[in-house]
């Protein structure tokens, strides 16, 4: 006598259950006989596929799970291979100088619109000063220290100011790591 479809099926997923282990061992040891088989089946259907792949993957990275473990993924990678990741950034300023001009030019124009004019000579004076000690600073400790805004000029949530009042003195580190954030007491 059979079983019906869904009794079978609650067997089968019960069976598996119990010999999960034993499953899990027969795959490896069916992929370490055949890895250049399946990594090659798997190259050719990636390739065949690569449109409906990476539509998926991008409308995976859009959602807000997709977004927090690209950004882990992308800082764990960049602490452990700093150097791979500086050169990444060296071939693409190479490559698209005009995106890069693009958005120099408007974070300068940013800078401009937050500027107060009346206070022009006094912030000239403070950003130099900041700057000074930032390159005194860098000497004495051996590690990079940088003039930076308390209050970004382009935060998500909000927008400071470029006026002697919003600029600080911090280690570069902190400085990367802080972006364009509005700072918190755990920086």
């Amino acid at each position: 006598m059979s079983a019906c479809r869904v009794c079978e099926a609650i067997r089968m997923a019960e069976w598996y259950r119990r010999n999960s282990e034993k499953q899990k061992a027969a795959a490896a040891s069916r992929y370490a006989k055949n890895r250049p088989l399946v990594i090659a089946t798997m190259a050719k259907y990636r390739e065949s596929n690569r449109e409906a792949i990476n539509d998926k993957i991008s409308s995976y990275r859009r959602t807000p799970e997709g977004k927090r473990k690209k950004a882990e993924y992308d800082k764990a990678y960049a602490a452990k291979r700093p150097d791979v990741v500086a050169a990444h950034s060296r071939r693409y300023r190479e490559k698209n100088p005009e995106k890069v001009l693009a958005l120099t030019q408007a974070r300068r124009a940013d800078r401009l619109r937050a500027i107060n004019l009346q206070d022009m000579e006094f912030l000239r004076f403070v950003a130099q000063e900041a700057n000074r000690l930032a390159k005194a600073r860098s000497a004495l400790t051996g590690t990079p220290w940088e003039a930076d805004h308390i209050l970004p000029l382009r935060g998500r949530s909000v927008s400071g100011l470029h006026n002697p009042f919003n600029l600080q003195v911090i280690p570069r580190s902190i400085n990367r790591r802080k972006s364009n954030r509005v700072p918190s007491s755990g920086i």
